[in-house]
């Protein structure tokens, strides 16, 4: 298997990723918002793509800099949007970005955008209770957003999607929605990745999971997952 890091760090922060872990997708931050060609290029040497915190965080030159990049190196871009406040669709869009991340703050409207651009969202519930959002899931199907799961910063969740599913489930408190959730747990992941093929990373190989069943039913496997104490 294989995962997206969105690397902080520069371009030595990707190579210290790239060794660490050679199949990952390794999308790279500049150390700076205010980031100059050459160190975009940098990046793009050792990255698979570049990958932005927010507009917020860096302003639409700086992010329309890095998109470009990306773009003429026929890599992906990506960034988090509308995580903390309601930002700008359209700026972002405008971006063309291979996905986007959060979205807890998005409208319908913001949502119905995503959806009609075919651009995927990557919703990070655990991190997001751990800040106090809650991300908008049953507006994110009903307005027929591609979600996929993620799990943010290794910091505050362990990389592992099960428990992801898990408060899904609770935020949706559909028992209808478990095939959705399934959807979002490996289709929507594959599309994700499909937004970056083309990088040397990516596979096209089928891959397969086994996971242990925490109780009766497949969806016991949500909650199959070890806790991890953080010392």
């Amino acid at each position: 298997g294989t995962f997206v890091d969105f690397r902080e760090g520069g371009a030595e922060g990707s190579r210290m990723a790239r060794e660490a872990c050679a199949s990952a997708v390794i999308l790279g931050r500049p150390s700076a918002p205010a980031a100059d060609p050459s160190e975009l290029d940098e990046i793009l040497s050792v990255a698979d793509g570049i990958a932005l915190s927010s507009l917020t965080d860096v302003g639409y030159a700086a992010a329309e800099k890095a998109a470009h990049s990306a773009h003429a190196a026929g890599r992906p871009f990506a960034i988090h949007c509308s995580e903390r406040i309601r930002e700008d669709i359209d700026a972002i869009l405008s971006l063309e970005p291979a996905f986007l991340v959060h979205m807890c703050e998005a409208s319908d409207s913001d949502l119905r955008k995503c959806a009609d651009a075919g651009i995927p969202i990557s919703v990070c519930a655990r991190s997001n209770r751990f800040f106090g959002k809650v991300p908008p899931l049953r507006r994110m199907k009903e307005c027929g957003c591609t979600v996929a799961m993620g799990t943010d910063n290794a910091m505050l969740c362990t990389p592992d999607l099960r428990p992801e599913a898990a408060l899904f489930r609770e935020i949706l408190g559909m028992e209808d929605a478990d095939s959705w959730i399934w959807e979002c747990m490996t289709v929507g992941s594959s599309e994700l990745l499909n937004r970056t093929r083309g990088i040397h990373a990516y596979k096209r190989e089928v891959e397969y999971a086994v996971l242990p069943l925490g109780g009766t039913g497949p969806e016991s496997a949500w909650y199959s997952a070890e806790r991890v104490p953080f010392l």
